[in-house]
């Protein structure tokens, strides 16, 4: 599969180290899959992070129990949230390949699809 443009813009990226966040919720298996499946200008190598599909599930089982609190502080509770985002917009894009662009899930409006459950609530990536 081709390699795509992807507007990677986690917390480890802006400078929010994620080792900020650790004492709520590590940041670290994302970081790493970043890392390891997005150049520096931001190309996500999909196909080949198909392959660690099962490492960004279990990421994401981590975000599902571990929401946010009051308790946590604001670089916290952004780290999680910028995380959160890119984190299930490559699960889409994974769990619809192969796909030219993520315009082609949904009709267009894959930002519309309420299917990210976090806490208590279901969030679409709007």
């Amino acid at each position: 599969m081709k390699h795509f443009l992807f507007a990677i813009t986690s917390a480890f990226l802006i400078g929010l180290s994620p080792k900020m966040a650790i004492a709520q919720v590590s940041h670290q298996v994302f970081d790493n899959l970043l890392s390891t499946h997005v150049t520096d200008t931001g190309t996500v190598n999909y196909s080949a992070f198909k392959k660690d599909q099962f490492k960004l599930d279990k990421y994401l089982a981590t975000l599902r129990a571990n929401h946010p609190s009051e308790s946590w502080t604001k670089n916290e509770r952004l780290a999680y949230w910028i995380n959160a985002y890119n984190a299930y917009t490559i699960k889409l894009i994974l769990d619809n390949m192969p796909v030219k662009s993520i315009l082609d899930i949904h009709d267009g409006k894959a930002w519309d699809l309420e299917w990210i459950k976090l806490g208590n609530k279901t969030y679409s990536l709007n």
